[in-house]
């Protein structure tokens, strides 16, 4: 009986430490839109996961790459990210944007960058070209400089959590844990009922 309880006691332990790792508040997320044309802007974004377990929004860095550019790389930590959200699901309002360099200059100056966005009352598109950037403000699109927004489509959308090794770490010596003192349990209750 004591065994069992401290396998029991161990085990829950285990699992919750695996759970706490994999929701842990900051997380890195893979993302991918495709566009009507074929091309697609593909990246990743730190940030702070939510509550609710989609939304993930005070991003730190974005880095991504567009196709239909694959020698321009976008990487855009700014002061204006913190305003930016994403959905995991895509079901919840997300809004966040990247650009080739950062928006660092006193007067507003032309970056090519992109967007996604599924706010019905803010733009409910998706959309890559050249915008005006300063350190006040961004303004999507450039006034006629920037490609046409397309209508979002949830079907061309996806966003994960990317795993840290460090939580998969832990979540497989989990598992070998649980294995272990199951084993060791069942071993321990077969060698009791033999020697009755």
């Amino acid at each position: 009986m004591r065994k069992t309880t401290w396998a029991s006691v161990v085990a829950v332990f285990l699992l919750a430490a695996m759970t706490n790792a994999a929701r842990a508040d900051f997380v890195e997320v893979a993302f991918s839109y495709r566009f009507q044309d074929g091309t697609t802007v593909s990246g990743l974004a730190d940030g702070n996961l939510q509550s609710d377990g989609d939304r993930v929004i005070d991003f730190t860095n974005i880095q991504a790459v567009y196709s239909g550019s694959p020698d321009t790389p976008f990487v855009f930590g700014g002061w204006s990210l913190s305003i930016s959200a994403l959905s995991l699901s895509g079901t919840r309002d997300f809004y966040f944007y990247g650009f080739a360099s950062n928006p660092d200059t006193a007067t507003p100056s032309p970056n090519f960058g992109f967007s996604l966005s599924n706010e019905s009352d803010v733009i409910n598109a998706v959309n890559v070209g050249t915008y005006q950037t300063s350190l006040k403000e961004i303004r999507f699109p450039d006034y006629g400089t920037g490609m046409e927004a397309e209508p979002f489509l949830l079907s061309s959308y996806s966003a994960k959590v990317v795993p840290e090794p460090s939580s998969m770490v832990l979540t497989l010596v989990g598992f070998v844990g649980i294995f272990a003192f199951k084993r060791r349990y069942r071993f321990g209750h077969t060698r009791r009922v033999d020697a009755s």
